[in-house]
């Protein structure tokens, strides 16, 4: 919500994937100038149905989220399902590959 993109930056691997609820691919830097350039704004985000499921040194994070917000002045999709999923790499846990859909 906040854009934290440093914070951000420290989540995200170098080889990073975001696929959007229409399918289209982003990567690490892509994600990040969008929150840079203010083209993303997030009003509210509420997650719930969350489940983590650890596999050794990767892990596999499942959910659902009600949102509100634009992106370069377009709703954003209000109810989405998300699977994330995080490898730990030196004792740190990042992020390597995001999916959303649009959820009814």
């Amino acid at each position: 919500m906040k854009s934290d993109t440093a914070n951000l930056d420290s989540i995200l691997s170098d080889n990073y994937v975001d696929t959007d609820e229409h399918g289209q691919r982003t990567d690490k830097q892509g994600v990040l100038s969008v929150l840079k350039s203010g083209d993303l704004k997030f009003e509210s985000i509420k997650l719930s149905d969350m489940q983590v499921h650890r596999y050794g040194d990767a892990a596999v994070i499942t959910g659902s989220a009600v949102q509100a917000g634009n992106f370069k002045g377009q709703p954003l999709t209000t109810k989405i399902v998300f699977t994330n999923t995080f490898i730990s790499q030196n004792r740190k846990w990042k992020a390597v590959a995001s999916h959303r859909s649009a959820a009814s």
